[in-house]
């Protein structure tokens, strides 16, 4: 009897067991040919389940279809179907093989990590191997030195991108999901894409357009969004309990003597990774080309500086013309993320970053003179430490709801420090302005599928950024130290504020294939403003200035995209779509006194909009199958992209009325005629960018890109030139990769802008650049890397081969000379079982 009630027992413990195994669902890993991890891969059970792997290749199946057959497909690989106990057996791993094609490499853009065949604008991407491979000194050089984007430069210690004839606060810049830009972006360059440490990059996306509903204000220009690396997590096949990878390098360079140490570790547990790096660089004074043309023997030279010399400011003779005095700095990088995997559908992550330089010289502005080469303007004109802090708080949830299918949160806070300090030669009063920036922002992101194939979706999400600025102004006599208030702050002295609120819809469709995609959606945005100013100013405002002055906007847009993706190679985005920059504090409240001339607030200033038609045409081939697998053969891909943009109510500086109607504001004995940021202008841009990579067998690489936008103001039935836009450039390059050794040829150029095309304003500044305009140039430049195995590896590189004295269009500092690159690498991987 006992044996029976055992056996009983038995038999249904087993039974249990078994019903449990075959009731619980299973997550399954989707890997490539290469064993790395494959997003975006469309899973399907019949008609009544569907859904695709997420960024790390992971999906989970449903337990009640374990007799079913899954298909998994992905454009470029060939279809496998498997049965859910297949799968199982294989240890939930499942893998791809390349179709009889050349296999694109599988992009995630922006927020929510869609995948770039799915979305209908234009996306270039700058991978960590690239950046690692060409050893760009920051952000903005490797930007520069992919030929995607022009960078324009106001002195060494900067970089302002430039994206579809749109530059500084028309350009988009984001951070892990989070946005840079803040309420005192200004117009004109802006240089903080360098504060971005880009050894710890995982990739920067370059976004074209105003095309994405997600972003809101700003992104006219487009989005460039720097995705720092994530940290590593051992899966439940992993052998060890921790793994710990380490990597550094060190590297100089001549044409500035620059010194770089960086330093990095990705330490990985089954539920938590932990990544952080840390960089240092020290600059010197940058050395520019030395060949210039016969026709402008001197152009670019600085023969004389300022230096203080026993508590006197004394002129002194530069010894070699080449190099421009003060203009090293320094910049320390320090980012630390943290990864909890809390279950298979549920993630936490925090994100600190800080970054921090020491002053940086406007070199533009040190060579400024009174008549004679040695008589200066200034003994000083540096903005002080550049400070940019960031904490973040990351979540992801996947589970099926009513509400979603995937939900991504970010709540983050950013502390940002902006001075100027000047100083006149032989003078004892040193004028500084200190910006204080604190930003606080919560993004949500969704994303519901409305069919069980996951073919049809629904994304929204909205966002809530808060700013407040600053702002404190003085003199400081050098000689006694004594500070006095008696100087404009460069916002209101009582403090401002900037409130921005989004949200959007985006409905998704694609065809079971995955070769047809349509995205239609709208985005409304308001943004408010405040500021009041302080009795206590030294200069007397109208009274509406004390009682505080705001401003409010609201905008709706919207945009509808299709992209065709065929298996034979064929691709096709097309997009139409309306963007908005609201005016921020810079447009709304920036103070400045110049020349008789002082800018004042304009409660009454609107957003500047714009409407896009965007087009892209392209084909991706091959002559022989499987080109990965080692076989010789020819491939390519090749796509052109055609856009215009027509922007209205262009935010300009003009002539504006004080509150009390007047046209000028006057202090004791001196007046000053008022100007404002008004909507004045509109403007047409177009342009046209042609990309290809061609594969010649499995080792050698021909690419090549080139861009070139027009614009025009338009008004009063005529068009003049518009400011920002740069002249045709691109780049051209061969390159050589085996096992062990890797080496790179390229020619980077500019093309020719005559000085009656130049915009309006100081912007592009024509005072600074050759009489006929930016004349053009190219560079030569090579890059090697060698593995010397044991996890070492060195890379030599010497660009502007020729030592050409160029100077790109805009910028007010000529480009780098002849430069020798050398760093050393070395990786370590510790593993404990």
């Amino acid at each position: 009897m006992r044996f029976s009630l055992f056996g009983i027992l038995l038999l249904f413990s087993f039974h249990a067991v078994f019903a449990q195994a075959n009731n619980a669902g299973l997550t399954v890993s989707v890997l490539d040919e290469h064993f790395q991890p494959l997003p975006g891969v469309n899973v399907y059970a019949g008609e009544d389940f569907g859904g695709s792997t997420d960024i790390d290749g992971h999906i989970d199946l449903p337990s009640d279809k374990i007799h079913r057959v899954f298909e998994f497909s992905f454009l470029g690989y060939e279809t496998v179907s498997l049965t859910f106990f297949d799968i199982r057996r294989l240890g939930a791993k499942v893998r791809l093989v390349p179709a009889q094609q050349l296999i694109q490499e599988v992009v995630v853009v922006g927020r929510t990590d869609a995948r770039k065949e799915e979305i209908p604008y234009q996306v270039e991407k700058i991978s960590s191997e690239d950046i690692a491979f060409l050893n760009p000194q920051t952000t903005a050089h490797a930007m520069e030195a992919s030929g995607q984007v022009f960078v324009q430069r106001s002195q060494a210690g900067g970089g302002s991108p430039v994206l579809r004839g749109f530059e500084a606060n028309k350009v988009l810049l984001v951070v892990d999901g989070v946005r840079m830009n803040n309420a005192i972006y200004r117009s004109g360059h802006l240089q903080n894409a360098i504060t971005i440490d880009n050894s710890a990059l995982d990739k920067m996306e370059i976004i074209f357009g105003p095309g994405s509903l997600m972003y809101g204000s700003d992104a006219l220009g487009g989005v460039i969004h720097f995705r720092t690396r994530r940290p590593s997590i051992l899966t439940k096949d992993d052998l060890a309990y921790q793994r710990t990878n380490a990597a550094g390098y060190l590297r100089f360079a001549t044409a500035n003597y620059e010194k770089t140490a960086h330093i990095d570790f990705d330490y990985a547990r089954h539920k938590f990774g932990m990544f952080t790096s840390l960089s240092f660089s020290n600059f010197g004074d940058l050395r520019t080309g030395s060949v210039r043309l016969d026709s402008y023997p001197d152009f670019g030279k600085q023969f004389y500086y300022v230096d203080r010399v026993n508590n006197s400011d004394q002129v002194i003779k530069n010894f070699d013309p080449n190099i421009i005095p003060k203009s090293a700095y320094q910049q320390m990088d320090l980012l630390n993320k943290l990864r909890f995997q809390v279950t298979n559908k549920l993630e936490f992550g925090l994100n600190f970053q800080i970054s921090n330089s020491s002053n940086i010289s406007r070199n533009d502005k040190l060579v400024l003179t009174k008549g004679a080469p040695d008589r200066l303007t200034y003994s000083e004109w540096y903005y002080g430490p550049q400070l940019r802090f960031l904490t973040a708080f990351h979540t992801k949830w996947v589970g099926k709801n009513l509400l979603f299918n995937k939900v991504k949160g970010i709540v983050s806070y950013q502390r940002i420090n902006e001075d100027r300090l000047t100083r006149k030669f032989a003078k004892a009063q040193r004028s500084f302005q200190f910006e204080d920036v604190s930003v606080y922002s919560t993004t949500l992101d969704f994303e519901k599928w409305l069919n069980k194939r996951s073919t049809f979706k629904f994304l929204y999400g909205g966002e809530l950024n808060v700013n407040n600025v600053f702002s404190h102004a003085g003199k400081l006599d050098i000689s006694t130290n004594f500070v006095t208030g008696d100087k404009l702050t460069r916002y209101p002295s009582q403090g401002s504020k900037m409130i921005s609120k989004g949200s959007y819809g985006i409905l998704q469709l694609q065809s079971r294939d995955t070769v047809f995609t349509v995205n239609g959606g709208i985005r409304y945005s308001i943004i408010d403003l405040a500021a009041r100013y302080n009795k206590d100013d030294f200069f007397t405002w109208p009274r509406t200035f004390y009682e505080g002055l705001s401003n409010h906007n609201k905008a709706l847009t919207w945009g509808l995209g299709a992209t065709i993706n065929t298996k034979s190679g064929f691709q096709l985005r097309t997009l139409v779509s309306t963007a908005f920059r609201a005016p921020n504090l810079d447009d709304f409240a920036k103070i400045r006194e110049k020349n008789g001339f002082i800018t004042v607030p304009n409660p009454d200033v609107r957003p500047e909009n714009s409407k896009q038609v965007e087009f892209t045409i392209g084909q991706f081939f091959r002559k022989r199958a499987y080109f990965h697998s080692g076989q010789t053969g020819f491939a390519a891909n090749i796509y052109l992209t055609a856009f215009q943009t027509n922007l209205t109510d262009a935010i300009v500086v003009d002539t504006f009325h004080a509150p009390d109607n007047s046209t000028e504001i006057c202090d004791d004995d001196e007046c000053y005629r008022t100007t404002a940021s008004i909507n004045a202008d509109s403007a047409k841009i177009r342009g046209i960018s042609l990309n290809g990579q061609f594969y010649l067998g499995t080792k050698w690489t021909l690419n090549g890109s080139w861009s070139i936008t027009e614009g025009f103001i338009l008004k009063d039935g005529g068009q003049s030139p518009l400011a920002h836009i740069p002249p045709p450039y691109g780049k051209i390059g061969l390159s050589y990769k085996s096992k062990r050794f890797q080496v790179s040829g390229n020619i980077r150029f500019n093309g020719f802008k005559p000085i009656d095309q130049f915009g309006p304003g100081t912007s592009d500044n024509a005072k600074n650049t050759y009489k006929e305009g930016a004349l053009p140039w190219h560079t030569f430049n090579i890059h090697s890397s060698l593995n010397l195995g044991k996890n070492y590896s060195v890379q030599i590189g010497v660009e502007n081969i020729a030592d050409l004295h160029y100077r790109p269009f805009a910028s007010n500092i000529s480009a780098p000379g002849r430069n020798f690159i050398i760093s050393l690498r070395k990786g370590f991987v510790k593993a404990r079982k």
